[in-house]
């Protein structure tokens, strides 16, 4: 059998995974890939991902991959021009967005309530991404991540379905251009062909590469979750919660966004998902001031008192409350590094449980199953157990998107048949749950909390603060 290789590349780093025989994992390079950051401007060098992307893709051909997928973060956008950026990769992160939402036309904001389009028009689209980087760059090719790295590589410019509907520029059942969001955002911008998931991308040394998948997409594939009766979640840069459906999503969801996780010329299988930004990025800052993430897990653990409720959010999805910022909530004499750590799981336990709310009320009840990088974090996994009162089974390899992405590329260059794709060995291990954490009774009263906090009086305050101390 030949190795299944691929290229995972995320908001914190790429990585280079090679697989053997039933799927185990061989090898795993892994590159560091910087954020920058500058208010609520979240971006990151194309040129150091450009080369970061060509260092894997070298040595994977070096260690004999002969099939190589791809998979891309998700929702980012920037401009280039034959092949050479013109500006930073607006991250998924950004709140941009949310800027430009102010800047529409009335017409265009009273049509972002509509179910179908109105999505493509809320703060956080990548559209409206798109919309900024317009005016900076009239007449530059303007698309999503995957297009720049599919245009490098082939010279076409083509992007994956799954990517392409999560601009808001794409229907994603019909999988036809919404010339009306192009209208109502003033636009005009060229849109890719797509480059469907049952053909590779291009060859490169008798290597054959792709076809690109988004992150999220692939960890669904990689985890074995493509069916209903299954909730993925992965805990990164990010915290994603999804269901596959038996049928395609409804226009009316929510908050809720819907997920195209495969798609070939023949075939679309379907989910839904809510996610929230940055849960990752705030592990982290915290992790350093507490002493790296093992300290900050002993310190949540060794927590005897009550502790402040920390929310993990920047611009909530689910439920959308765009202009919500992060916050530490409840602090009381007696403040240690233990009571801040013990809030930070609580307040990311109780915004797991309003996005997995959200999921399960469209989608139904399934075995739920985690992966990802903040996976790892024990305390997280087994608290988030003990509030759903249901099995949780833990990813062993947690690079979920890295196998999927694996799996997807056998499939397209036939080497995988399509129930071998669905149907992967994936090893799991049953989580431990934790009691003494926050449980679905008490969403109703975070949700109001929260609520108060994502006013536009409150960020506009807020704002105005910050500036002052700048």
């Amino acid at each position: 059998m030949h190795r299944l290789c691929s290229i995972d590349v995320g908001t914190s780093g790429a990585r280079l995974s090679i697989y053997g025989e039933d799927l185990a994992l061989e090898a795993r390079y892994e590159s560091r890939l910087e954020l920058r950051y500058h208010g609520g401007r979240v971006e990151q060098d194309p040129l150091e991902l450009l080369r970061t992307f060509r260092e894997l893709v070298g040595k994977a051909s070096r260690r004999g991959c002969k099939v190589l997928g791809i998979s891309l973060y998700r929702g980012s956008v920037l401009a280039w021009r034959r092949g050479e950026p013109l500006s930073g990769i607006v991250t998924w992160m950004d709140s941009r967005g949310v800027e430009e939402y102010y800047r529409l036309p009335l017409h265009a904001r009273i049509a972002s309530i509509l179910p179908g389009i109105g999505k493509a028009l809320k703060p956080g689209s990548p559209a409206l991404a798109m919309r900024s980087l317009a005016r900076s760059h009239p007449g530059a090719r303007i698309w999503s991540l995957d297009a720049f790295i599919a245009e490098v590589l082939t010279g076409e410019f083509t992007s994956d379905p799954g990517q392409a509907a999560l601009t808001g520029l794409y229907n994603p059942y019909t999988l036809k251009p919404l010339t009306i969001v192009q209208r109502l955002l003033s636009l005009g911008l060229e849109v890719p062909k797509l480059a469907y998931h049952d053909e590779p991308l291009t060859s490169i040394e008798g290597m054959q590469v792709g076809p690109l998948v988004p992150d999220q997409q692939a960890a669904s594939l990689g985890l074995a979750c493509l069916r209903p009766g299954c909730i993925r979640v992965t805990l990164g840069t990010g915290m994603f919660i999804s269901a596959p459906l038996e049928e395609r999503p409804p226009l009316a969801m929510g908050s809720l966004v819907p997920l195209l996780n495969l798609a070939t010329r023949e075939e679309r299988m379907y989910g839904v998902e809510g996610f929230a930004a940055g849960v990752g990025i705030v592990y982290e800052a915290f992790a350093k001031v507490l002493g790296g993430f093992r300290e900050l897990e002993e310190k949540a653990r060794m927590a005897r008192e009550a502790s402040p409720v920390v929310p993990v959010l920047a611009g909530l999805r689910t439920p959308y409350m765009p202009l919500l910022r992060g916050a530490v909530l409840g602090v009381a004499p007696g403040f240690t590094g233990e009571t801040l750590a013990r809030g930070l799981v609580a307040g990311t336990i109780l915004t797991f449980l309003a996005i997995y709310r959200e999921v399960k009320r469209l989608a139904g009840p399934g075995e739920v199953r985690v992966g990802g990088g903040l996976s790892r974090l024990g305390i997280l996994v087994s608290g988030i157990a003990g509030s759903l009162r249901t099995r949780v089974y833990r990813s062993v390899d947690y690079n979920d998107s890295a196998r999927g992405a694996a799996l997807l590329a056998g499939y397209a260059s036939g080497l995988l048949s399509r129930r071998e794709l669905l149907n992967p060995s994936v090893a799991l291990e049953e989580v431990e749950p934790a009691g003494g954490w926050p449980a679905g009774e008490d969403v109703g009263d975070w949700l109001r909390v929260i609520g108060v906090l994502s006013s536009r009086s409150f960020s506009e305050s807020l704002e105005r603060i910050r500036r002052s101390r700048s």
